[in-house]
């Protein structure tokens, strides 16, 4: 409606020219003969016309003069009216404009999960992803930070969706890449903004710099082009956020092409902005390494201290976003905060290492993740977040909650572990930066800045073991390759130990799901020394420092399986078959009705917010049972009474009519927290024929099932299911069938009852 009003100024103030013109000429008074007093009527007429055109030209001149519009700079604060945001988006000194030059403020939240083996945004094991987006938007958040891997991008499959929940079921048989192309249209149908982070290589962990962990530069910039190009109409995804965290070697302003991540940033800001000259390129900052620098220790990528002397040079200065990251002690306790001087400390720090760069008009900044668990006013985390809010506030920065998810394990999240309720101490304190959020509303669309004609960059395939670009003194990490240590003991975030490599017997494609990965050749894994990287969401380990901020999950490593998780192209069903008996677990998920089987439709994994302080806990891969001729029968036949002869007789309860195959049973403690846990099971057929109708049995003695996917877990004494021991796992409609191969991928969640509460004796068989 400006714009409107900008042109209607414009004519105004050309007309008033034009009548101002006809005044000077024709508006000048005839004198009065001597002895009239009157002039004749058509001399008054010719008189008092051109003094009404000059009132009008005043008015018209006076509306020109208030062009009808905004004033192209002005605060944003709560006194403000909601205005439609017009994209793209630019900077100008220390403000981030819109298309219109009015500025505007970028107030979001982190939504995590495509970057894990998931490679999906978490929660949608349990609600609608367009539901998500409708929660987060009536909140008053303009903006999503949504983070991925390049690993993720390049993979075929997703899980941990429930495609039975609402419009999830539109996501089904999609790509990763597709799934982030359907949470960025239904983000733009809903008026949220779209920040694409760039968090990981590989689905394990942040590495230390731009390239590693299999990857090269070039892999990293070609994804980045790839995106680019891929959403270059899409006006909602509003810029790139290079990379997460980049920390250890990583250095700033010291000209080592291997290692200093202000060049990086250059060449990949470049070759995006060649593609899509619309997007904004936010550059995070490093740990450590940067010359002169005042403050001695810096949060991974909060360090920015360099700026000012060895700024990046994009080819477009006005999309250049500077993005550090601040934590709490509830992340880990560096030594500022037990100063005497804590919490008025903390100003004089956040000036020094990035907030200068906005004081002093160099560029705008966004803070890309923040969060904790805290915010009572007697905590120290407490304190520290309610300094920070009150300094975002006070200086009109813009920022991404870190996180919306409720899994990440030493901050938790806006959402609570039912991933509908609400964190309401959290909520109630960044309400007061949201109400200054004046552009949330909408999102409108300006016209697109004209993009250069390039040609549209391939997607760069897997490679078998890529390495990375040969630089003048690089030495490129390799996986399970650790950061050289910080000397005041910070640990480096978010990195959890790497499973070790699975072998993949067929050429089908690779199922992302724990603890595999999406490149189809093993690679060496190192585990990784615990206390050095906050951890991540995704692959978790519980690492000995309670106040390290855990992933998702807090997934253990376990021994490696000998076999990729790897369900490939499944045959078509053969006629139906008996539907099986119906679960009794407290939540029900009733199959899709589709066309062909499902090879795995979704790893729903609720984790519930994990303990920081929680045992490292990990199940070993069972061996693959012997025939059993005592195996259950899915055929209904009568119970004969329990042998006195067996060990564990309920495991063995139905008649054989046909010989049993057995089944490979390989399961994954995902997460392991006080209250309870969550297990995945894989079932594979390492036979050379087709086994239907499998079925799997368990003990588990000290703990009660409360979520379960793709399988009905039922006790076997169904009259007294809480005490019972014993569990039988039938498939569903869809995944009777294994191929020879093959797997089903299933598992469940339960709340502990002692401390025996360890699934045992997992064996499964069919026919």
């Amino acid at each position: 409606m400006s714009r409107f009003f900008r042109h209607i100024s414009r004519v105004a103030r050309i007309l008033s020219t034009i009548l101002l013109t006809i005044i000077s000429h024709f508006g000048q008074p005839r004198r009065r003969k001597p002895g009239h007093s009157r002039l004749p009527k058509y001399q008054r007429t010719k008189f008092t016309l051109p003094w009404r055109i000059i009132g009008l030209g005043l008015a018209l001149v006076f509306l020109s003069l208030m062009e009808l519009t905004l004033p192209s700079h002005h605060p944003v604060d709560a006194a403000n009216a909601a205005r439609t945001m017009q994209l793209p988006l630019s900077t100008q000194g220390s403000q981030l404009l819109d298309s219109l030059g009015r500025p505007i403020l970028l107030r979001g939240v982190n939504w995590f999960g495509i970057e894990t083996e998931l490679h999906a945004p978490h929660g949608l094991w349990k609600r609608d992803y367009k539901d998500m987006l409708a929660q987060i938007k009536s909140l008053g958040y303009n903006m999503i930070r949504l983070p991925f891997s390049i690993q993720s991008l390049r993979a075929s499959e997703v899980s941990g969706i429930d495609f039975n929940i609402g419009n999830n079921r539109e996501l089904y048989g999609k790509s990763p890449l597709e799934v982030m192309d359907a949470i960025i249209k239904e983000a733009q149908q809903q008026g949220i903004l779209i920040l694409l982070d760039c968090h990981r290589l590989n689905d394990q962990r942040i590495p230390p710099l731009w390239y590693g962990d299999g990857f090269t530069e070039t892999d990293w910039i070609e994804t980045w082009k790839m995106l680019a190009t891929r959403y270059r109409n899409q006006p909602n995804v509003i810029g790139a956020d290079l990379k997460n965290e980049p920390h250890g070697r990583a250095s700033w302003g010291t000209n080592d092409l291997a290692t200093d991540w202000r060049l990086a940033a250059q060449r990949a800001g470049n070759a995006i902005l060649a593609v899509n000259p619309n997007w904004l390129i936010v550059v995070e900052g490093v740990e450590k390494n940067v010359p002169r620098q005042r403050l001695a220790t810096h949060w991974h990528g909060g360090n920015l201290e360099g700026v000012r002397e060895y700024p990046v040079r994009l080819s477009n200065a006005n999309k250049l976003v500077y993005s550090p990251h601040e934590y709490g002690p509830g992340v880990f306790n560096h030594p500022w905060f037990s100063e005497p001087s804590f919490p008025n400390n903390l100003e004089y720090r956040w000036e020094i290492a990035w907030n200068y760069i906005a004081r002093e008009g160099i560029a705008p900044i966004l803070i890309g993740e923040f969060g904790g668990k805290e915010v009572d006013p007697n905590s120290k985390e407490g304190l520290w977040k309610r300094r920070l809010v009150d300094y975002i506030n006070r200086n009109n920065l813009s920022f991404a909650y870190w996180s919306w998810n409720p899994n990440s394990g030493d901050t938790g999240g806006i959402l609570q572990d039912d991933w509908q309720s609400l964190e309401g101490p959290k909520q109630q304190l960044l309400q007061g930066l949201l109400i200054a959020n004046n552009f949330a509303p909408n999102v409108g669309v300006a016209p697109i800045i004209p993009s250069i004609s390039i040609r549209r960059p391939s997607f760069p395939p897997g490679r078998t073991k890529p390495m990375p670009t040969p630089l003048p003194n690089s030495q490129p990490s390799s996986i399970g390759q650790m950061p050289t240590p910080t000397p005041s003991g910070q640990p480096s975030r978010r990195v959890a130990p790497l499973p070790p490599p699975l072998s993949n017997p067929t050429p089908r494609r690779v199922a992302p799901l724990p603890p595999s990965l999406s490149n189809p050749t093993p690679r060496s894994v190192a585990p990784l020394p615990p206390p050095n990287l906050r951890n991540n969401p995704g692959v978790i380990a519980p690492l000995p420092a309670p106040n390290l901020r855990t992933n998702p999950g807090v997934i253990a490593p376990l021994p490696a399986p000998n076999l990729r998780t790897n369900p490939g192209v499944i045959a078509p069903l053969p006629a139906p078959l008996p539907a099986p008996s119906p679960t009794v677990t407290p939540r029900q998920v009733t199959p899709l009705p589709l066309p062909s089987p499902l090879a795995n439709p979704g790893l729903k994994e609720p984790l519930p917010l994990p303990s920081p302080s929680a045992k490292p806990s990990g199940m070993a891969p069972l061996p693959s049972p012997p025939p059993d001729t005592n195996q259950g029968l899915r055929e209904p036949m009568p119970t004969p009474e329990p042998s006195p002869n067996l060990p564990n007789p309920n495991l063995s309860t139905r008649s054989q009519t046909r010989n049993r195959v057995p089944l490979k049973v390989v399961p994954n403690l995902h997460s392991d927290w006080q209250e309870g846990f969550c297990i995945g099971i894989q079932v594979i057929n390492e036979g050379s024929t087709k086994v239907e109708d499998w079925e799997l049995t368990f003990q588990m003695n000290q703990a009660a099932i409360n979520n379960s996917w793709n399988g009905n877990f039922q006790p076997r004494n169904m009259e007294n299911s809480q005490s019972s021991k014993d569990y039988v796992v039938t498939p569903l409609d869809w995944g009777r069938l294994i191929e020879p191969g093959q797997s089903r991928h299933l598992g469940f969640c339960a709340n502990k009852l002692g401390s025996d509460y360890k699934p045992k004796q997992m064996l499964a068989s069919g026919h």
